[in-house]
Protein backbone atom coordinates (compact mmCIF):
# COMPACT_ATOMS: atom_id res chain seq x y z
CA UNK A 1 0.00 0.00 0.00
CA UNK A 2 1.33 3.42 -0.96
CA UNK A 3 2.38 5.87 1.75
CA UNK A 4 -0.03 8.80 1.71
CA UNK A 5 1.66 12.22 1.66
CA UNK A 6 0.20 15.70 2.14
CA UNK A 7 2.48 18.41 0.73
CA UNK A 8 2.33 21.82 2.44
CA UNK A 9 4.35 24.41 0.52
CA UNK A 10 3.62 27.83 -0.92
CA UNK A 11 5.37 27.13 -4.25
CA UNK A 12 3.46 25.49 -7.10
CA UNK A 13 6.67 24.07 -8.54
CA UNK A 14 7.27 22.18 -5.29
CA UNK A 15 3.75 20.75 -5.52
CA UNK A 16 4.37 19.60 -9.10
CA UNK A 17 7.82 18.29 -8.28
CA UNK A 18 6.62 16.29 -5.28
CA UNK A 19 3.82 14.72 -7.31
CA UNK A 20 6.28 13.82 -10.06
CA UNK A 21 8.79 12.29 -7.65
CA UNK A 22 6.50 10.65 -5.09
CA UNK A 23 3.52 9.31 -7.06
CA UNK A 24 4.34 5.84 -8.27
CA UNK A 25 7.46 5.50 -6.11
CA UNK A 26 5.69 3.84 -3.21
CA UNK A 27 3.93 7.08 -2.26
CA UNK A 28 0.66 8.80 -3.09
CA UNK A 29 0.32 12.58 -2.85
CA UNK A 30 -3.17 12.99 -1.39
CA UNK A 31 -3.11 16.79 -1.42
CA UNK A 32 -1.05 19.91 -2.03
CA UNK A 33 -1.81 23.09 -0.11
CA UNK A 34 -0.08 26.43 0.31
CA UNK A 35 -0.96 27.69 3.80
CA UNK A 36 -1.36 26.46 7.35
CA UNK A 37 -5.15 26.74 7.59
CA UNK A 38 -5.63 24.75 4.39
CA UNK A 39 -3.09 22.22 5.64
CA UNK A 40 -4.96 21.66 8.88
CA UNK A 41 -8.23 21.07 7.02
CA UNK A 42 -6.57 18.80 4.46
CA UNK A 43 -4.81 16.81 7.18
CA UNK A 44 -8.11 16.14 8.92
CA UNK A 45 -9.88 15.21 5.69
CA UNK A 46 -7.23 13.10 3.93
CA UNK A 47 -5.65 11.25 6.89
CA UNK A 48 -2.12 11.26 5.44
CA UNK A 49 0.67 9.04 6.67
CA UNK A 50 3.19 11.87 6.25
CA UNK A 51 2.85 15.64 6.15
CA UNK A 52 5.71 17.23 4.19
CA UNK A 53 5.77 20.76 5.61
CA UNK A 54 7.76 23.78 4.43
CA UNK A 55 9.40 25.67 7.29
CA UNK A 56 8.28 28.96 5.72
CA UNK A 57 4.87 29.44 4.13
CA UNK A 58 5.15 32.77 2.40
CA UNK A 59 5.56 35.35 5.15
CA UNK A 60 4.34 32.91 7.79
CA UNK A 61 6.13 30.46 10.05
CA UNK A 62 5.33 26.93 8.92
CA UNK A 63 6.75 25.42 12.10
CA UNK A 64 4.07 27.17 14.15
CA UNK A 65 1.47 24.96 12.46
CA UNK A 66 2.99 21.69 13.70
CA UNK A 67 0.92 21.36 16.92
CA UNK A 68 -2.35 21.99 15.04
CA UNK A 69 -1.37 19.54 12.31
CA UNK A 70 -0.63 16.91 14.93
CA UNK A 71 -4.06 17.53 16.41
CA UNK A 72 -5.77 17.29 13.01
CA UNK A 73 -3.98 14.10 12.00
CA UNK A 74 -2.60 12.42 15.14
CA UNK A 75 -1.27 9.37 13.29
CA UNK A 76 0.59 11.36 10.64
CA UNK A 77 4.34 11.82 10.76
CA UNK A 78 5.50 15.37 10.11
CA UNK A 79 8.64 15.98 8.08
CA UNK A 80 9.83 19.55 7.63
CA UNK A 81 11.02 20.17 4.06
CA UNK A 82 13.08 23.33 3.80
CA UNK A 83 15.69 25.11 1.71
CA UNK A 84 17.63 25.96 4.87
CA UNK A 85 18.26 24.45 8.28
CA UNK A 86 19.49 26.87 10.93
CA UNK A 87 19.94 25.19 14.29
CA UNK A 88 17.09 27.14 15.85
CA UNK A 89 14.65 25.91 13.17
CA UNK A 90 15.71 22.29 13.48
CA UNK A 91 15.47 22.42 17.27
CA UNK A 92 12.04 24.09 17.13
CA UNK A 93 10.77 21.50 14.68
CA UNK A 94 11.86 18.64 16.92
CA UNK A 95 10.48 20.29 20.04
CA UNK A 96 7.10 20.89 18.35
CA UNK A 97 6.82 17.23 17.44
CA UNK A 98 8.12 16.92 13.89
CA UNK A 99 9.70 13.54 13.24
CA UNK A 100 12.02 14.70 10.49
CA UNK A 101 13.76 17.59 8.77
CA UNK A 102 14.97 17.23 5.17
CA UNK A 103 16.65 19.82 2.98
CA UNK A 104 15.14 20.59 -0.42
CA UNK A 105 18.64 20.27 -1.85
CA UNK A 106 18.82 16.61 -0.79
CA UNK A 107 18.99 13.98 -3.55
CA UNK A 108 15.64 12.51 -4.47
CA UNK A 109 16.71 9.08 -3.22
CA UNK A 110 17.50 10.60 0.19
CA UNK A 111 14.08 12.25 0.40
CA UNK A 112 12.30 8.99 -0.45
CA UNK A 113 14.39 7.06 2.06
CA UNK A 114 13.82 9.70 4.74
CA UNK A 115 10.05 9.57 4.29
CA UNK A 116 10.04 5.77 4.43
CA UNK A 117 12.17 5.67 7.57
CA UNK A 118 9.95 8.26 9.23
CA UNK A 119 6.84 6.20 8.55
CA UNK A 120 8.68 3.18 9.96
CA UNK A 121 9.00 5.04 13.27
CA UNK A 122 12.44 6.57 13.02
CA UNK A 123 13.28 10.20 13.61
CA UNK A 124 14.91 11.28 10.37
CA UNK A 125 16.91 14.49 10.21
CA UNK A 126 18.43 14.23 6.75
CA UNK A 127 21.00 16.98 7.17
CA UNK A 128 24.18 15.48 5.84
CA UNK A 129 25.00 12.51 8.09
CA UNK A 130 22.51 13.48 10.78
CA UNK A 131 20.42 10.33 10.85
CA UNK A 132 19.05 9.53 14.28
CA UNK A 133 17.51 6.44 15.76
CA UNK A 134 14.00 5.93 17.17
CA UNK A 135 14.94 7.30 20.58
CA UNK A 136 16.17 10.53 18.96
CA UNK A 137 19.90 10.26 19.40
CA UNK A 138 22.58 8.24 21.04
CA UNK A 139 21.82 5.28 23.22
CA UNK A 140 23.07 6.71 26.50
CA UNK A 141 20.97 8.82 28.81
CA UNK A 142 22.15 11.09 31.63
CA UNK A 143 22.36 9.18 34.87
CA UNK A 144 23.29 5.88 33.26
CA UNK A 145 26.47 4.20 34.40
CA UNK A 146 28.54 5.54 31.50
CA UNK A 147 26.38 8.59 30.79
CA UNK A 148 26.99 12.29 31.10
CA UNK A 149 28.38 13.95 34.19
CA UNK A 150 26.38 16.73 35.84
CA UNK A 151 28.68 19.35 34.28
CA UNK A 152 28.34 17.79 30.83
CA UNK A 153 24.57 17.72 31.26
CA UNK A 154 24.65 21.40 32.18
CA UNK A 155 26.70 22.19 29.07
CA UNK A 156 24.25 20.18 26.97
CA UNK A 157 21.31 22.19 28.35
CA UNK A 158 23.05 25.41 27.36
CA UNK A 159 23.80 24.07 23.90
CA UNK A 160 20.11 23.25 23.50
CA UNK A 161 19.35 26.81 24.56
CA UNK A 162 21.39 28.10 21.64
CA UNK A 163 24.36 29.33 23.68
CA UNK A 164 27.76 29.57 22.01
CA UNK A 165 30.92 28.14 23.58
CA UNK A 166 31.94 31.63 24.64
CA UNK A 167 28.58 32.24 26.29
CA UNK A 168 28.65 28.85 28.01
CA UNK A 169 32.12 29.64 29.38
CA UNK A 170 30.85 32.94 30.78
CA UNK A 171 27.69 31.34 32.23
CA UNK A 172 29.61 28.56 34.00
CA UNK A 173 32.72 30.53 34.90
CA UNK A 174 35.07 28.17 33.09
CA UNK A 175 37.50 28.59 30.21
CA UNK A 176 36.39 28.18 26.60
CA UNK A 177 38.91 25.34 26.26
CA UNK A 178 37.16 23.50 29.07
CA UNK A 179 33.81 24.09 27.39
CA UNK A 180 35.16 22.57 24.18
CA UNK A 181 36.33 19.51 26.12
CA UNK A 182 32.86 19.11 27.65
CA UNK A 183 31.19 19.49 24.24
CA UNK A 184 33.41 16.80 22.76
CA UNK A 185 32.64 14.53 25.71
CA UNK A 186 28.91 15.06 25.20
CA UNK A 187 29.15 14.20 21.50
CA UNK A 188 31.29 11.14 22.21
CA UNK A 189 29.06 9.74 24.97
CA UNK A 190 25.82 10.33 23.09
CA UNK A 191 27.23 9.08 19.77
CA UNK A 192 26.17 12.27 18.02
CA UNK A 193 27.95 14.24 15.32
CA UNK A 194 27.58 17.95 16.09
CA UNK A 195 25.94 20.62 18.24
CA UNK A 196 22.68 20.58 16.26
CA UNK A 197 22.21 16.88 16.94
CA UNK A 198 23.16 17.46 20.58
CA UNK A 199 20.48 20.16 20.90
CA UNK A 200 17.87 17.85 19.38
CA UNK A 201 18.94 15.00 21.66
CA UNK A 202 18.57 17.25 24.68
CA UNK A 203 15.07 18.28 23.59
CA UNK A 204 14.03 14.67 23.06
CA UNK A 205 15.32 13.68 26.50
CA UNK A 206 13.65 16.56 28.35
CA UNK A 207 16.86 18.39 29.29
CA UNK A 208 15.63 21.88 28.37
Amino acid sequence: MAIRVLVVDDHELVHLGCRSVLDGAGFEVVGTVADADSAIRAAADSAPDVILLDARLGDHDGLAAIPALRGAAPRARIVVFSAFAPRAYVSRAAAAGAQGYVLKSAPIADLLAALSRTVDGEAEYGLGRQRRSKDGGGALAPGSESGLTSRETGVLRLIAGGRSNLEIAADLGISIETVKEHVQAVLRKTALIDRTQAALWALRHGLT
